[in-house]
């Protein structure tokens, strides 16, 4: 696997056990050095895996914005000879276009993961109307 995209369920957050596991996969990815995209637009239930995963691997990081809707990529690369973890993140919000965000693959290749294009797209495939 050389990169990985998580796309957040009610179930990864309604039980310590489920977050536990959800956290557990994402810190195993960015361990062997796998890009990664977390989306978590989970309505019903305010855990925070961003958070969560920044305790597991003892990494500082800026919060998410207070409305707990998120997407978020991480790459790990080696500054000083240390590893180190490049963080984007954004703020989602019902009713305003999905970013775009980076998924480093491994070897130092980078592709746009254009989440609002994504989204309309599988809207139409499943000739549903997207949510304005």
């Amino acid at each position: 696997m050389i990169g990985a995209i998580e796309l957040v369920s009610p179930a990864n957050k309604d039980r310590a056990e489920h977050r536990q596991a959800f956290v557990s996969k994402c810190e195993t990815y960015l361990r062997q050095g796998i890009g990664l995209v977390v989306v978590d637009i989970v309505t019903e239930r305010r855990a925070n895996l961003h958070d969560e995963l920044m305790g597991r691997l003892r990494t500082t990081a800026e919060p998410v914005a207070p409305s707990h809707f998120y997407a978020s990529a991480y790459r790990v690369v080696e500054r000083d000879k240390q590893p180190c973890l490049d963080i984007w993140q954004e703020s989602l919000s019902v009713g305003h276009p999905l970013p775009t965000l980076p998924l480093w693959l491994r070897g130092n290749w980078c592709l746009p993961v254009e989440l609002n294009d994504t989204y309309e797209h599988t809207c139409r495939g499943l000739k549903i109307s997207p949510v304005a």
